[in-house]
């Protein structure tokens, strides 16, 4: 009888595997499923996922089309839940099915303000990007990618055509960027147009020197066609591009007349209910915007008396005022703003990446084997871009990690900060969290490699400027110091973003706060302001990630004392890809009941 009765407790607990097995199988099938979906409808996408770099066609950004979208993701969505019984899964399978309905949900609730979403705006868009577009993203190995890419320039009028009237379509319902955004998009526009100037073509148009250059490295092409390729690029840029350009910039001008130099979403329709649904999206958490706003006050005080301990070690006497002054003005804090000092920094920031990455097998499994590489933005870019961003290598290692830099003014980038900005944008940082996912890749759905949660990925980035500080870096006080300015830099996003989007701060009172409580000179204050106003919610990610990281950590070393081990909580944090907080939570909670006893 007891024999038996172990024979067949066995045979349950076999069965119920395969049944658990089965389920997940249904998910996998799922995931792969939903990955071609989100191909089918955005084609451009496979460059980041499948890293196809030929695509002749650039995506559909029409309203019409995000009727379709929402459709599609409303039906897909019906058949997974229809499809998989989400209480088998695994704890693995789980989470990631978890984050593809939120995901889903995210794209149809998105749709119900899809016209408060700026298609375009000072910061990012085909204005500005297109040429590194096709730099980056428009390989040529074959005849058949120089057809591609051909393609793709000719499809460029027919881009801008469809974002230049969609936006009108945004204007007739009261939509309009602010008149400070839509001047600095009408200035990156004139200077990308100035590249099809006459005889100067041949030299400045970064597309047509691309092309050129790819081509020559194609073997076994005839000089004649080399020859015709060419003279097509040349046609076609001039016939759809710069048209395309000319209608979008006509599109500006009509714009820039109605607009209006108020900013926050709460002065368009549905604004307030935008807000409170982008701040969600970003911070992952629910926190109402007061609660945000008040963080971002407490954390600015903190910080700022920080910073006061920083000034008695460097035998500073004056106001924390006074020394925002002297850090702003001295000299000894900045590069020539120069040739001879752009080169300087460049140099000095790729030496810390590189000592930086002596400590990280004492902190990471995963560690990085894919280049980074310290680049300057492109001129024709740098008014309307930030100080830094990253930009993630090719899974495949063909394309590098690349950290630019904004070298147009060098008083913007003072010597105390670039410590913090280079382990934030490179390791352990945004590159090291790129590598981590590409290790990863083979146990991590297709799909998560196009998700991105705000407070989980920049939350990252500044417990990456924090994190080196427990290792004996930051040995000079003002680089310490500058790793409290950048911090502070993100606390008062907190206070800013839900001032100018929740409070209706306007721009001259928002940049007097910036101009009070942090060392920033004006030009980077107006800067920020300016990004705060076009991406609303999207600023306040990075304390509230990095806070929550932190204490997480912190929760795991108390209650695992000795048995905490940092590589595995970072692996955990990173093995995942991009994932909300409260799962990430989760995640921790399981690591330390798991290894207590």
């Amino acid at each position: 009888m007891q024999k038996n009765l172990v024979l067949s407790l066995i045979l349950m607990f076999f069965l119920n595997l395969n049944l658990f097995s089965n389920e997940n199988e249904k998910a996998k099938k799922i995931f792969e499923e939903y990955h071609q979906l989100n191909l089918k409808l955005y084609p451009n996408n496979a460059t980041y996922f499948e890293d196809v770099y030929n695509i002749p066609k650039f995506d559909d950004a029409s309203f019409k089309h995000w009727k379709v979208i929402k459709k599609s993701l409303k039906k897909f969505k019906r058949y997974a839940k229809r499809t998989v019984k989400e209480k088998k899964l695994d704890r693995v399978t789980k989470i990631y099915f978890d984050i593809l309905m939120r995901e889903i949900d995210k794209g149809v609730s998105f749709y119900k303000y899809r016209y408060l979403h700026h298609l375009f705006d000072h910061m990012w868009g085909p204005h500005s990007s297109l040429p590194e577009t096709f730099q980056t993203y428009q390989q040529i190995k074959n005849k058949d990618d120089i057809k591609a890419y051909l393609s793709k320039i000719k499809d460029s009028y027919n881009m801008f055509k469809v974002l230049t009237d969609e936006t009108m379509k945004q204007a007739s319902k009261g939509v309009i960027l602010p008149l400070h955004s839509l001047e600095k998009v009408e200035l990156t526009t004139i200077n990308v147009m100035d590249q099809f100037e006459g005889k100067l073509f041949n030299e400045n148009n970064l597309i047509y020197k691309d092309f050129v250059n790819k081509v020559n490295k194609v073997e076994g092409l005839l000089e004649v066609e080399k020859k015709e390729f060419f003279k097509t690029a040349k046609d076609y840029l001039f016939t759809y591009t710069l048209d395309g350009y000319k209608y979008f910039l006509n599109g500006l001008q009509d714009l820039k007349s109605r607009a209006s130099s108020e900013i926050g979403v709460w002065q368009y329709p549905k604004g307030n209910k935008y807000y409170k649904f982008n701040l969600k999206f970003h911070t992952t958490l629910d926190l109402t915007p007061e609660e945000v706003h008040q963080i971002g006050l407490d954390e600015v005080d903190r910080i700022h008396n920080e910073i006061r301990e920083i000034m008695k070690k460097v035998s500073f006497s004056g106001t924390l005022e006074d020394f925002f002054k002297f850090t702003r003005t001295d000299k000894q804090f900045y590069y020539s703003n120069n040739e001879q000092g752009r080169k300087a920094y460049m140099r000095d920031a790729t030496a810390l990446i590189n000592k930086m990455k002596l400590k990280l097998k004492d902190l990471f499994f995963e560690l990085p084997d894919i280049d980074l590489e310290v680049t300057p933005v492109p001129e024709y870019a740098q008014e309307s871009a930030g100080l830094a961003y990253y930009q993630r290598p090719s899974d495949d290692g063909v394309r590098p990690g690349k950290y630019f830099v904004n070298l147009k003014d060098m008083s913007e980038l003072p010597k105390f900060e670039m410590e913090a900005l280079a382990y934030h944008e490179g390791v352990p940082g945004h590159h090291l969290q790129s590598i981590h996912e590409i290790k990863t890749r083979k146990d991590v759905p297709k799909f998560m490699k196009g998700v991105w949660f705000t407070a989980h990925g920049e939350g990252w980035g500044l417990y990456s400027e924090y994190l080196p500080k427990e290792y004996g870096f930051y040995e000079d006080p003002y680089s310490d110091y500058g790793r409290l300015t950048m911090e502070l830099w993100r606390a008062t996003r907190l206070v800013l973003d839900t001032g100018i989007h929740h409070k209706k701060w306007d721009r001259l009172k928002s940049i007097q706060y910036l101009n009070d409580n942090t060392p920033a000179p004006q030009s980077a204050n107006e800067t920020a302001i300016d990004r705060y106003t076009v991406w609303p919610g999207q600023a306040t990610g990075y304390l509230i990630g990095k806070n929550k990281i932190l204490e997480l950590r912190e929760k795991a070393k108390a209650a695992l004392g000795d048995k905490f081990d940092i590589k595995k909580f970072h692996d955990i944090v990173l093995k995942y890809g991009g994932i909300p907080l409260n799962v990430l939570e989760e995640l921790i909670n399981e690591y330390i009941e798991s290894n207590q006893s």
